[in-house]
């Protein structure tokens, strides 16, 4: 995926379109990506940023929607993004399975990550400066975390409606 080029596919949306959703898939993402991505009934999908290249998600949506909505999914991998703005970060639910790893999820005016019945793991993230919470695991969720680097939020962590968050050592 090309974000802002020509060549099509641009944006992650237009890719996702083009893919079984049932796998696996990985999605090699280029530059600035300015959209709300959604990824719903999909199993075993990477979305990862080329070797030595960077790579954002930016909200479209001006703070009115997640800039990544994972629903209903298994095995999904988010690796090396900077994730900017939205109402929320990242939002993983509906029974998903969600690994991040080596972002930076950053500046939305609600929760920069938040788990609502779903299951994720955490690997060398920075998780900063949102308007409400950097992780928020709720309803029954669980989450796993290795090395990720929580700051600058309105608050750090919320666990809460039977969930758990277990910091792993290596």
């Amino acid at each position: 995926v090309h974000c802002g080029q020509k060549s099509a596919p641009t944006t992650i949306g237009q890719a996702l379109k083009m893919l079984n959703p049932e796998g696996p898939n990985t999605l090699t993402v280029y530059g600035t990506c300015k959209e709300n991505v959604v990824i719903t009934s999909f199993d075993n999908l990477t979305l990862q940023v080329a070797t030595g290249a960077a790579a954002s998600i930016n909200d479209a949506s001006g703070g009115t929607a997640d800039v990544i909505i994972i629903g209903d999914s298994t095995r999904i991998t988010i690796q090396g993004f900077t994730i900017n703005g939205g109402g929320e970060g990242v939002r993983c639910f509906d029974h998903s399975l969600c690994r991040l790893n080596g972002n930076t999820i950053q500046g939305s005016s609600g929760a920069g990550v938040r788990l609502s019945r779903a299951r994720a793991t955490f690997t060398g993230n920075v998780i900063q400066n949102h308007s409400y919470v950097g992780l928020q695991v709720s309803n029954g969720s669980q989450a796993y975390t290795n090395g990720d680097t929580i700051q600058g939020n309105a608050n750090g962590v919320f666990v809460g409606g039977g969930s758990f968050l277990v910091e792993v050592a290596t």
